[in-house]
């Protein structure tokens, strides 16, 4: 998590893929705002993942929606 920028920055396994031309190269991650309205339940979630041990896919918007160097979570799933 990024206080700054109240960013949560999620860095996937084998890297950010199909990045839109926004992405940075600043690292190799993925990122949503800690302001959208249900950032709480996206955190929980992708730590009861983690703790979990679970995989999780992620799709964006691909474009820098909450910040402008970092393609934007628009959704995800955890699979069982």
């Amino acid at each position: 998590m990024f206080e700054g920028g109240n960013l949560v920055y999620i860095y996937p396994a084998g890297g950010v893929q199909n990045k839109p031309a926004c992405h940075g190269s600043n690292g190799d991650y993925l990122s949503f705002s800690m302001a959208r309205p249900m950032a709480k339940e996206y955190l929980s979630v992708l730590m009861m993942a983690f703790a979990m041990q679970k995989t999780v896919s992620f799709r964006t918007y691909r474009d820098c929606v909450d910040q402008p160097f970092s393609d934007t979570i628009s959704y995800f799933t955890v699979v069982n």
